[in-house]
């Protein structure tokens, strides 16, 4: 068990009351159903900690790291300049620095990761969008208005991607329509990628 959990592998417990049996299951679909009981059989599902892979530059970054600390969360983040580095550290929330996103974060995405793109500037997005859009992240989201939105789709659609696949990128990112202050921004963020962790049974 503590060496799925490290390698963040799901698995079930299935516990037989009738035959007073317990056995671990791992590499299978199982943990999708959540936990379960059929008649004297219990199946619990564990699933690793969802994590937050956050890249970007602004105050945002700092807001919604930390209100996903509190929520119980992992975060990966990724600080795309000195300002933004600096508020992190000022809160002692851990962070790379490196020039650019580290290639660590995106090759780990899996399906209990969640992607959030949190630039004001937009440019750098493309490249990490192509990395996410391959993985199984189970959420994909990026900051911007709905023109900046059409843009990018129409960059992303012109390099290859289909509709269906484009699909996948949540933006005007969170379920606060205009959020304006960085903590009604985070809460709207969070609260959208809690929704989906529950809808695939990674929170309880």
């Amino acid at each position: 068990m503590a060496r799925l959990r490290r390698e963040r592998q799901p698995f079930v417990l299935i516990s037989d009351l009738d035959h007073a049996t317990l056995r671990l299951e791992s590499g299978s679909e199982a943990w999708t159903r959540g936990s379960v009981r059929e008649a004297n059989v219990f199946t619990r599902a564990y699933v690793p900690t969802p994590r937050i892979v956050l890249l970007g530059a602004g105050p945002s970054v700092a807001a919604l790291y930390h209100i996903a600390l509190a929520a119980g969360l992992d975060v990966q983040a990724w600080a795309g300049d000195e300002p933004t580095r600096g508020a992190l550290d000022a809160l002692g929330l851990a962070h790379a620095a490196t020039p650019s996103p580290p290639a660590a974060f995106l090759d780990s995405l899996d399906p209990f990761s969640a992607v959030v793109l949190a630039f004001h500037e937009h440019a750098q997005e493309p490249a990490i969008l192509e990395r996410a859009l391959r993985s199984e992240a189970f959420y994909i989201g990026v900051l911007g208005n709905h023109a900046v939105h059409r843009a990018r789709l129409a960059q992303l659609e012109a390099s290859g991607h289909t509709r269906d696949v484009l699909a996948r990128i949540r933006a005007p990112i969170g379920i606060i329509p205009q959020a304006k202050s960085q903590a009604t921004l985070a809460l709207g963020i969070l609260t959208e990628i809690l929704i989906e962790a529950k809808a695939r049974n990674l929170v309880p």
